[in-house]
């Protein structure tokens, strides 16, 4: 028995304790605790994840007690893509961050925040068990309003409460639904619930698939339960907002194709959903996009437009309602992968930009091009690969997204979102090439070389996936098969 899908979780929060201790007793190797934490666990999410994809599911039961008594975890193809992801975000995040002015008051308190919800983020993927589910989401939360609210900034502090208050409503829609699917099957296990699912009454069974679906929702961002993201991702700063934004909410939209598919049956039981989950997705697109247009702050345009990819993916979601739709999940897929990299570049561009003109504003950005042009060189091509411009994988990824709908309304909304996401982008560059500033910038120590890196890494990557768009494509359908073809039964 392969013990990789426990360690994907033990060594991310026994590495958090770790970095609180070393803190305290030894501050001199903070640096190297951290960093050995990040590259520690990256290594265990991808040897996981390519286990999976080589060999039959990865299955580890604590204790040897099988389910329903026991407790199981389980990596396979689907979940694979969103370990690697985890890797990506945790390994790059802590090259950023110890790159990056503030790295010494970061290394800490949030350090050991962030390896504990990478440690959480991890648990949601590989975890068979609804219960543990819920314990992992609220882990993750707690860690969460602690990054928020690092800063020790009056709005820092509002942001954290009213994230708080909202995961709250979240977290007690989850278990309301767990409760619920316990008390009609008996049994908290995935498997064991997708056997019995069929015996609960259709409208119990929508109850519980409301519930879970604004659940998550609220998590990543689905209109109307948006509210508390622009205002969030401000409070916590660019860096964390990165890992939020990038990574965070990707696993919460895991969590939410797994439900689907796996143990409620969606497809099957109750296909009535999916043209719901369509209108909600539209809705969050155009939302998303049109308060992006409208907004002049630089990480609230960034989060409004998170929004709005979060509709792209729930668009892809939604046109998967037939069964074995292993095309409209790959679409949904492969907008997650490239979504994950085009927004962690653009947060992690517009943290050196916020530093040089010691504002988010976007009218105080002017100039800013010109005194760091790899930076926003980098920020750029993100951004010309999240607006959907060919031959970027962000184009591709809206263009499987779109070919995989149904209708055409939902093409024309996509085809809208991307006009109006052109016409802020375009905006903010119009700034940031002006001639002259309206002031000099201040010069920061911020723009290290591993920092530059890993931004520009980022943003080529996501470039480079348009030309390798094919195989990716393939790759991602078998993905997809792993949770449509066999119904994602744990």
């Amino acid at each position: 028995m392969s013990h990789l899908p426990v360690l994907v979780v033990v060594v991310p929060i026994a590495g958090g304790f770790l970095i609180s201790l070393v803190d305290l007793i030894l501050p001199s190797v903070k640096k190297a605790a951290v960093l050995a934490v990040a590259l520690s666990h990256g290594c265990v999410l991808v040897l996981a994840a390519f286990a999976a994809l080589s060999y039959p599911p990865l299955m580890y039961v604590p204790g040897s007690w099988l389910p329903p008594v026991g407790i199981a975890l389980r990596v396979d193809s689907f979940s694979a893509l969103f370990l690697i992801l985890l890797a990506v975000g945790h390994c790059g995040s802590v090259l950023f961050r110890l790159g990056s002015e503030g790295s010494r008051q970061w290394e800490g308190k949030t350090a050991a925040l962030t390896a504990l919800l990478f440690g959480a983020l991890a648990g949601v993927v590989v975890t068979a068990d609804l219960f543990n589910l819920f314990v992992f989401v609220e882990l993750a939360t707690v860690c969460t309003v602690g990054l928020i609210s690092r800063k020790q900034r009056p709005d820092s502090s509002v942001a954290g409460f009213v994230y708080l208050m909202i995961a709250a409503v979240s977290g007690a829609l989850l278990l309301f639904a767990v409760l619920l699917i316990y008390s009609a099957t008996g049994t908290v296990s995935m498997s064991l619930v997708a056997e019995r699912i069929h015996e609960v009454p259709a409208a119990l069974h929508g109850v519980i698939l409301g519930a879970l679906v604004v659940s998550f929702g609220i998590k990543f961002g689905m209109v109307p339960f948006h509210v508390w993201q622009p205002r969030a991702y401000h409070a916590a700063g660019t860096t964390t907002a990165g890992v939020l934004s990038g990574f965070g909410m990707k696993v919460y939209l895991y969590a939410l194709f797994r439900l689907l598919w796996g143990p409620l049956q969606a497809p099957l039981l109750l296909p009535e959903i999916f043209p719901v989950l369509q209108v909600l997705a539209m809705v969050t697109i155009l939302v998303g996009h049109l308060m992006a247009l409208l907004e002049n702050n630089l990480i609230r345009m960034l989060a409004l437009s998170s929004v709005a990819h979060g509709g792209y993916i729930l668009l892809g979601l939604a046109a998967a309602g037939d069964v074995g739709a292993d095309a409209a999940v790959a679409a949904a897929l492969f907008h997650i992968a490239a979504h994950a990299l085009m927004k962690s570049s653009l947060l992690w561009s517009a943290h050196h930009a916020i530093s040089l003109a010691r504002s988010s504003r976007i009218v105080d950005h002017h100039g800013v091009a010109r005194e760091m042009p790899v930076v926003m060189a980098a920020f750029m091509v993100a951004a010309l690969a999240i607006a959907g411009i060919p031959p970027t994988g962000g184009f591709f990824s809206k263009w499987l997204v779109a070919l995989a709908q149904g209708s055409l309304l939902p093409v024309l909304v996509i085809a809208l979102g991307t006009v109006i996401s052109m016409g802020y982008y375009a905006r903010y560059f119009v700034v940031v090439m002006a001639k002259r500033p309206p002031e000099p910038l201040r010069q920061v120590r911020s723009r290290s070389i591993l920092s530059t890196a890993v931004v520009v890494v980022f943003a080529g990557v996501v470039a480079a996936a348009g030309v390798a768009q094919g195989p990716l494509q393939s790759l991602f359908v078998v993905m997809a098969g792993s949770l449509t073809g066999s119904g994602g039964l744990p």
